[in-house]
């Protein structure tokens, strides 16, 4: 299929990214700054905008942050939002790039008193990236899943549904597909599809947007090497791409075996080849170990958090502190949890807040407090609900419990991030990431293997049996309709089938004694 004609409007160019490193080596305290936003003539110019980094990049599924209306996300000191281009697509057919306004303005993040307008990063897949069983990627092309189905991308289709309303990153498109294992033939395809997709990219949005890299290699150290020399033109008389690039992004591999390297390992392999003066974005992250070792060992600086929303869509209050605000557990007693699981019916009769943590306090943009008789106004309104209240609104699967978590673990990662940029500066943060590892339990499986915290697994469990049992009228009758008209579909497919069958067997039967009598 041909693509459609790139429209670009340079009143909507999206704003300079320029990096600056501030403290740290591996660890590392840095400044993104975004000049010349692009929406000037509609009067949306927000020139000079800072990122103070590490820092979190909240998720957003369909074109709004889970649970959040834009009137919620307004409370949050939300610098950064990002968008899977494959959730705005109707099929084939992005009908954003017609709005008379920039993208962010369309995804109505207009920004308030506290935030201005948000910032936007892209990628055509979900942060979590591809899985099993997924429709593999063609040699021109990436398979997406619209809300309508899958289809295919290629670069100059993601050229054409990005750039007319370009966001302020780009991540380029690469084939990583979800297997453990890729044969030397296969990685030969992973290389050369990647860089050629990234080659189109990045000459495509030249001046129109900042791309990033997105670094791929599955699970092999020498394939991530070989990658990134690529990108530096490191063959003689080869061109050096790396130039054309605004910054890296990585995302966690969906399949690990035991003997696989490391994802840290992985990552290090990726980025030590290519100059360290640049972002790096980090996909798929699940929780504050990993995002503390990432920060740690790779120096990530950007992290799109899509784990806190799951955790506020099954019921789970955020409740760590960083540094831990006691000293960790005898080594024989259990450690904490990084959450709560309000399914519990513990909770019946907690009158309390959803936690006591210093990271639940609100902050403004700047991540100082705020004055605490703003406080409950500002994100919460005039009374801040409590573990009973929220308890009875999941087990009535009430959506005003999702809210209320959302907006409590959103305020509990702004302040994370707060906390670690400083805890960098001030020269403490190794040692308050070894009380943390100390003081609270790990996923399941160990940190950066994808493996899932306790609270949330037992959350996740109440939840289905909430979900299974509600609704004694209206709802289970419709759930009843819907599974009847489901056989019917089905049982009038294989009629039809059947049909089709027997009419081809009587036509050739019947061509067949034409033959004969002939």
């Amino acid at each position: 299929m041909v693509s459609p004609p790139i429209s670009f409007d340079p009143a909507f160019a999206a704003s300079t990214l320029s990096f600056e490193l501030l403290a740290g080596k591996v660890a590392r305290r840095s400044k993104l700054t975004f000049t010349d936003r692009g929406g000037g003539q509609q009067g949306e110019s927000d020139n000079g905008r800072e990122i103070q980094t590490p820092a979190v990049i909240m998720f957003s599924s369909r074109g709004a942050v889970p649970h959040l209306t834009p009137d919620n996300l307004s409370r949050l000191p939300a610098e950064m939002v990002h968008v899977s281009l494959e959730h705005l697509l109707e099929k084939r057919e992005a009908f954003f790039v017609e709005a008379p306004y920039s993208l962010a303005r369309f995804l109505a993040l207009h920004g308030s008193s506290i935030t201005p307008s948000q910032l936007l990063s892209m990628t055509l897949r979900e942060p979590s990236g591809a899985k099993p069983g997924d429709v593999p990627n063609s040699n021109n092309s990436v398979s997406a899943k619209t809300w309508q189905g899958v289809i295919q991308v290629s670069p100059a289709d993601y050229l054409s549904w990005s750039l007319p309303r370009p966001p302020d990153i780009l991540v380029s498109i690469g084939d990583e597909p979800p297997v453990a294992e890729l044969s030397r033939k296969r990685v030969v395809k992973v290389l050369s599809r990647s860089f050629s997709w990234l080659s189109d990219v990045a000459k495509g949005a030249k001046h129109r947007t900042n791309v990033f890299a997105a670094l791929v290699g599955g699970n092999s150290l020498n394939t991530r090497k070989e990658f990134a020399m690529k990108l530096l033109g490191s063959r003689p008389g080869s061109p050096c791409l790396d130039d054309s690039l605004s910054g890296y992004s990585l995302a966690i591999p969906t399949l690990l075996n035991d003997s696989d390297p490391s994802v840290i390992d992985l990552f290090r392999a990726s980025l030590d080849p290519l100059p360290a003066l640049k972002p790096r974005l980090a996909l798929g992250v699940v929780g504050p170990h990993d995002i503390l070792q990432l920060v740690r060992n790779v120096g990530i600086d950007l992290f799109v958090d899509e784990w806190s929303s799951i955790c506020a869509s099954f019921g789970v209050a955020l409740d760590f502190d960083f540094p831990p605000s006691s000293s960790p557990p005898p080594g024989d007693e259990k450690k904490k949890s990084i959450g709560i699981n309000l399914f519990d019916p513990t909770h019946i009769r907690s009158f309390e807040p959803l936690s006591q943590s210093r990271l639940a306090i609100p902050t403004r943009p700047n991540h100082h407090p705020i004055p605490s008789d703003d406080r409950q106004l500002e994100v919460f309104g005039n009374t801040q609900p409590t573990k009973s209240y929220v308890h009875h609104l999941l087990k009535s699967h009430e959506m005003t419990a999702n809210v209320a978590l959302a907006l409590h673990n959103s305020t509990v990662m702004f302040n994370f991030f707060g906390a670690i940029r400083r805890s960098i500066e001030d020269g403490s943060f190794d040692h308050s990431v070894g009380l943390f590892s100390q003081t609270y339990s790990e996923p399941e499986g160990g940190v950066l293997n994808g493996g899932e915290y306790v609270c949330l697994k037992e959350a996740k469990e109440d939840w289905a049996k909430v979900n299974l049992v509600r609704g004694k009228g209206s709802l289970r009758e419709k759930r009843l309709e819907d599974a009847a008209a489901e056989q019917d579909a089905t049982a009038l497919a294989a009629r039809e089938s059947a049909a089709a069958l027997a009419s081809d067997t009587a036509r050739t039967g019947t061509e067949k004694i034409e033959v004969l009598r002939q």
